[in-house]
């Protein structure tokens, strides 16, 4: 065979084999997309009336009914497994860059104080305290992710630090970006974690080895990229911990940062 003729050959037994596992790797993913819409609702559907149902009975109980306590851990283990299928639904996704921001300009105080009033029932919020900078630039952002941020951030500090220990958050406006940082006093994150702490299924241990962190920050990270925006953190053991989202006050300038 010619040398020219083979080479030619070769370009296209490579085009071939190129396009066979793009054509698996997009099987794959719409197999993945089909499984995870199918664990979204059939697992969501049921839960959703058990909730409601778990919800009414302990509106119906009176003060101090002794099975309080047992539908109070219904209630709360049926509304974590709810945040981890919509975790799972929403990292998938992410990934695949098919989440689509329904922006609106967003007073950040009354956003955030409204937010805190509206967890009451679920979080210990009496725990928190707010400070807002005098002048806060209107924020384009999407209210329900702005929402999901802001209440991965906040349940993780009250969970990881113990009452009556105070959480602050705090925002403020410089260079283009709305800072949003939520410091907590709780048992803080080890220095070798930081660097990986908004990795997929990435955790961090403290050192009574209890499991700290999770999914919720990884999907945190990649709803403050869709924004344009970036987040830190700053922590040490013992010491707690301080994150800072920052969203881009213009989104037809800023950019997502890697």
């Amino acid at each position: 065979m010619d040398p020219v003729d083979k080479k030619a050959d070769d370009k296209v037994d490579a085009v071939v084999a190129t396009l066979v596992d793009v054509t698996r790797l997009q099987e794959l993913q719409e197999q993945r997309d089909a499984l995870l819409r199918a664990v979204s609702h059939d697992l969501g559907t049921p839960l959703s009336a058990l909730l409601l149902q778990a919800q009414m009975l302990q509106r119906s109980l009176a003060p101090g009914d002794r099975h309080a306590k047992r539908v109070a851990t219904i209630i709360a283990n049926g509304q974590r497994l709810a945040t981890m299928i919509r975790d799972l639904v929403d990292s998938a996704r992410l990934e695949s860059g098919r989440i689509q921001l329904a922006r609106k300009p967003i007073n950040v105080q009354t956003f955030i104080t409204e937010l805190v009033e509206k967890l009451a029932g679920t979080l210990s919020t009496e725990r928190v305290r707010l400070s807002f900078e005098a002048r806060l630039a209107s924020l384009p952002a999407d209210p329900d992710r702005l929402e999901r941020i802001l209440v991965n951030l906040l349940s993780n500090a009250l969970k990881y630090s113990d009452a009556p220990a105070e959480v602050f958050v705090h925002a403020s406006c410089a260079d283009g970006f709305v800072t949003m940082a939520v410091t907590d006093h709780g048992v803080g994150i080890a220095r070798q974690d930081l660097p990986h702490l908004f990795e997929r299924s990435s955790r961090a241990k403290d050192n009574s080895r209890r499991e700290a962190l999770g999914l919720g920050l990884y999907i945190t990270a990649m709803l403050v990229r869709a924004h344009g925006g970036r987040v830190e953190v700053e922590s040490e053991l013992g010491q707690g911990s301080t994150f800072r989202v920052h969203l881009p006050v213009d989104n037809g300038v800023a950019t997502p940062v890697p």
